[in-house]
């Protein structure tokens, strides 16, 4: 569950901090990306290919 864990560890960042998180799980980009819509903290993709990877920027706590 890529998702939760992205979430929990965003919540020890401080506003301004990035958190990279990387996955294999097929369906990451597109949880990560309505995950992002829905919180309203930003999130760019970094790559896709086997590897999914993407970087949050913690907008707000």
């Amino acid at each position: 569950m890529p998702i939760v864990r992205m979430a929990m560890s965003l919540r020890d960042l401080a506003v301004g901090d990035d958190l990279i998180v990387e996955a294999t799980d097929p369906a990451f980009l597109a949880d990560a990306n309505a995950w992002s819509r829905l919180s309203g903290q930003p999130l760019e993709q970094l790559q896709d290919g086997e590897l999914k990877r993407v970087r949050i920027h913690k907008a707000h706590a």
